[in-house]
């Protein structure tokens, strides 16, 4: 949330929405998922980078599958 109203655009609200309800239901573990996620979406943001070159630096990347993703890592790994 503090970095949704801190940047405009930087991340949705319904990426707030969903990492409210995977925190209630993850607990603490939200935090794994959380840094998985980032990761996940870092290598994503990559890959575009080597594919389409510079130019793709102004695209956006939807971080709610990613999200997801996270979380079910989260899950089965702790």
């Amino acid at each position: 949330l503090v970095i949704s109203l801190g940047t405009r655009g930087g991340v949705g609200m319904g990426d707030v929405k969903l990492s409210f309800l995977l925190g209630a239901g993850l607990g603490w573990n939200i935090v794994g998922g959380l840094v998985y996620a980032m990761v996940l979406v870092f290598v994503a943001a990559m890959v575009i980078l080597a594919r389409r070159g510079l130019g793709a630096r102004k695209e956006t990347i939807p971080f709610g599958p990613f999200l997801a993703l996270g979380a079910i890592l989260a899950l089965f790994l702790s």
